[in-house]
């Protein structure tokens, strides 16, 4: 069995984060979990301003409650820089025996390569890209093409940016956030 691992801010969490991971799941049966790991901070976003850490993990627990398999785990929560290979490096150890998957969007692997040690991630954990668009990604690097996998998921048309911005203009119907993570949003005054 597998063990799926889903880096992200998570600011907040919508449809989007959840639709595709439920499809992966559905379609690649030895996934028994999915990790969702809200990061303190990206290193590649600097000069992002993100809601508390803490608030996003709450909202992503909400988001997850009626998926069984789908799990919230703080660990690259409170880690400034939070790299993946620290992150597969930890899970690896703690999950012997299970096979390890690292989920990323076609956005963000575009840029695989600018990680930090992104070769060592591969040693640890198999890339799953989940892939909105209908464009073909180019591999160029033989031994990373040997540890992707392409899975061609439902495009949901929502971003975190957008949902933000509605919701500062106090816009909070929204049918790609869970009802329960609108709540937590509005009861705390996030976004404004």
């Amino acid at each position: 069995m597998a063990i799926a691992l889903f880096g992200g801010s998570f600011d907040p969490i919508h449809l989007g984060h959840i639709i595709p991971i439920v499809e992966l799941i559905s379609f690649k049966k030895d996934i028994k979990k999915v990790i969702y790991l809200p990061a303190s901070s990206s290193p590649f976003k600097v000069s992002k301003t993100l809601t508390p850490v803490s608030m996003r993990i709450s909202m992503v627990e909400l988001a997850l409650l009626d998926f069984e398999n789908l799990v919230v785990s703080d660990y690259d929560s409170f880690r400034t820089p939070a790299y993946t290979i620290d992150t597969v490096r930890h899970y690896s150890k703690i999950c012997k025996g299970e096979k390890l998957y690292w989920l990323l969007g076609d956005d963000s692997f575009k840029h695989f390569t600018k990680w930090r040690r992104w070769r060592d991630i591969l040693d640890y954990a198999e890339l799953i890209v989940l892939n909105r668009s209908l464009e073909k990604i180019k591999i160029s690097d033989i031994y990373l093409q040997k540890k992707v996998t392409f899975f061609r998921n439902s495009k949901i048309p929502v971003s975190s940016t957008l949902l933000r911005k509605e919701f500062k203009l106090g816009n909070f119907f929204s049918p790609f956030v869970p009802d329960k993570v609108i709540k937590y949003i509005k009861k705390y005054g996030l976004y404004r």
